[in-house]
């Protein structure tokens, strides 16, 4: 029996837990009538409501040579073609009773009203997804003329060769509320609906075995999985030959049937790395645009009483959290695993968890190392105290880069971000995180004021954002004049 398969579409899913967007898809072109039945035998004419079954150009429908649909419990002979139709006739001995509720593939029928989705996709050297995967449904009270219906969306798995690894054994996908995956499902044959029967932990999963070797060629991988709203959103655990597992999270969405939900292209780079981190860490940046309200500079968050009360600003909540593999990293863990993968890339003993303190951590004998080699270091309990957004008058207000006489808010070179981390870096172990670097007083040539905790966690997403839009492994890369953005709550203010 051979798969349903579709045509390439373009779309995106988003990263963050905003929202999916849908494909859209063409209907199928007019289906040709069948032959009538013959005395002890029924045919059945089957077409596709919409969607498109073939990974070529063409907007259409297609049946393939061998495959077989089940109506009432009983299988129809296989189809034999010469090339891919949209509507087919299927050939059925005996006489199948007036109201008919079919199945496609046949193998899904499981019993009146539930059909059964399996557990393992076999990608193997399909193009599309594997044999059996994506279930239709249909019904009609009357007649031989049946329309199916999709019960699944697809994820399109979109990824490049890193420097980990470059040959997949699979993927699995799994809800974040534990949904239903896979196992036998109630289905409404009218509208596709399935409706979830199981609790059982192995139908929590479904597993495309893949077996392909990643290229700097973008490889797609299919997955067929109900279509539903992932209320908490999913995960797609990639994992090599050696073990290695790599993480991919989607948010809150809605997939729905019969489309294709391509994710942004990536390369393959294992959970423990730094650049896993960091891909993960640089979502902030998106919690910190989408995020605004008071803060007042020395009591924070949420505070209106205060004298330096800014308005309107945007800022990252100190609930926000970000997973990394299984690893969940709250502000404190980002700041602190933000400081020492920055000077592991800049070349300097990020795991030194003894000194501190200007030009204080040495420099590593054998120079930078590069995000997706180097292991993601420890966390110490950093956590950030009562006052994380310091910069007011008295210490030198909001930090700025000098350019001659010219003060640059928003911005700062990576001089400065070398003497801040070594500066902040070890002092907070296991402490509130509330120190102040001040520039004010000439500490370090072209730059001015104080910088404060909460900006560091912003202006660092930022600098590992420029690494990652630029194709940058190693923080070397990134020149020593170059304007990077350093913000505190938007470009609205000397802020």
């Amino acid at each position: 029996m051979k798969k349903i398969l579709f045509t390439s579409i373009a779309g995106a899913i988003l990263c963050m837990a905003l929202s999916c967007q849908k494909e859209n898809f063409i209907p199928a072109d007019d289906i040709n009538n069948s032959d009538v039945p013959t005395t002890g035998s029924s045919v059945i004419t089957a077409g596709v409501e919409k969607t498109k079954t073939a990974l070529q150009d063409a907007g259409k429908v297609y049946w393939t040579n061998g495959d077989a649909i089940c109506v009432n419990g009983i299988t129809s002979a296989a189809l034999e073609l010469t090339e891919p139709v949209a509507a087919a006739s299927f050939t059925f001995e005996g006489i199948l009773a007036e109201e008919k509720k079919a199945v496609y593939p046949a193998t899904a029928w499981t019993s009146d009203g539930t059909v059964t989705i399996p557990a393992t996709q076999d990608a193997g050297t399909n193009a599309s997804f594997a044999a059996g995967a994506l279930p239709m449904v249909a019904y009609a009270a009357s007649g031989n003329d049946l329309t199916f219906k999709h019960t699944a969306a697809v994820i399109k798995l979109q990824l490049k060769k890193g420097f980990t690894s470059d040959e997949i054994a699979y993927a699995d996908f799994f809800g974040n509320n534990d949904e239903q995956l896979s196992g036998v499902f109630s289905v409404d044959y009218a509208t596709g609906a399935l409706t979830p029967t199981s609790t059982a932990a192995a139908d929590k999963k479904v597993r495309v075995t893949i077996g392909k070797t990643l290229s700097s060629e973008v490889t797609a991988v299919y997955i067929a999985v109900p279509a539903a709203t992932y209320s908490n959103g999913f995960k797609i655990k990639i994992v090599d030959i050696n073990g290695v597992t790599m993480t991919k999270r989607v948010g809150t969405c809605t997939l729905k049937k019969g489309s294709i939900y391509p994710t942004p292209i990536d390369t393959f780079d294992a959970d423990n790395t730094i650049k896993a981190f960091v891909k993960s860490y640089v979502n902030i940046l998106k919690v910190w645009e989408n995020t605004t309200g008071t803060i007042d500079l020395i009591q924070g968050e949420n505070y209106s009483g205060g004298s330096y009360n800014v308005t309107n600003a945007h800022y990252i909540p100190s609930t926000t959290t970000i997973m990394v593999g299984e690893n969940v990293y709250n502000t404190g863990d980002m700041y602190e695993l933000a400081l020492r993968c920055y000077l592991l890339v800049r070349g300097y003993d990020g795991l030194n968890t003894t000194k501190y303190g200007k030009n204080s951590i040495p420099a590593l004998t054998g120079g930078a190392v590069g995000m997706s080699e180097t292991i993601i270091p420890n966390t110490h309990e950093y956590y950030f105290g009562t006052s994380p957004y310091l910069e007011t008058p008295g210490n030198g207000g909001y930090f700025y880069t000098l350019d001659g006489s010219t003060k640059l808010y928003h911005t700062v070179k990576v001089a400065a971000l070398d003497n801040w981390a070594m500066r902040s870096l070890n002092f907070q172990s296991g402490h509130p995180t509330t120190n102040i670097c001040s520039y004010s007083s000439g500490q370090l040539s072209g730059f001015g004021g104080s910088f404060c905790p909460m900006r560091a966690l912003v202006t660092y997403a930022f600098f590992f954002k420029y690494m990652l839009d630029n194709g940058y492994d190693k923080g070397t890369e990134v020149g020593n004049n170059v304007l990077l953005r350093s913000e505190l709550f938007g470009k609205e203010g000397n802020y």
